[in-house]
């Protein structure tokens, strides 16, 4: 990079600019408060908001890409949610479902958590001993089935 100074400072700028654009729609949309704290605290969360949008798209977005079908495996699970955390989320809906009966939405996740577990509840040790003891096809084969349960924007469990 020939000038690191020029392309900060101008990067900086940009995502100022984006930042007070953002807000500004935000701001328009939103009822006014007459409580004068009340729309400071609004006005702030709008920039805020503004500011984790631009720097998520303009800082933040620039990430390494898997070298490896193994590692692309690991990023996967590493942002899914553990075998014990899914035990207990589906245990819970059990539990709701016996009391009160699930509502369709409840029916649909319980199923979406078991079919979640059934993925990632490896016979062998943690998961990176599960990843490395699976050749490339098999860690390709995950990688398709856990794809309906990630989010590759937020690194995460998809919204169910």
């Amino acid at each position: 990079m020939e000038d690191p100074e020029g392309f900060f400072t101008d990067l900086g700028e940009q995502i100022e600019t984006q930042v007070q654009t953002i807000a500004l729609e935000l701001e328009r949309t939103a009822t006014a408060s007459p409580v004068y704290l009340d729309r400071m605290a609004q006005l702030t969360g709008f920039r805020r908001q503004a500011e984790e949008q631009v720097l998520a798209e303009m800082v933040f977005s620039v990430e390494h890409e898997p070298v490896s079908m193994s590692e692309e495996l690991e990023e996967m699970l590493g942002g899914l949610p553990s075998v014990w955390s899914l035990d207990r989320l589906i245990s819970d809906l059990e539990d709701l479902e016996e009391e009160s009966g699930l509502t369709r939405e409840q029916e649909v996740l319980l199923s979406r958590y078991r079919a979640l577990l059934a993925l990632i509840d490896f016979p062998v040790g943690d998961r990176t001993e599960a990843v490395e003891a699976m050749t490339e096809a098999e860690q390709r084969d995950l990688v398709i089935a856990l794809s309906a349960f990630w989010d590759p924007q937020a690194k995460t469990l998809r919204d169910m």
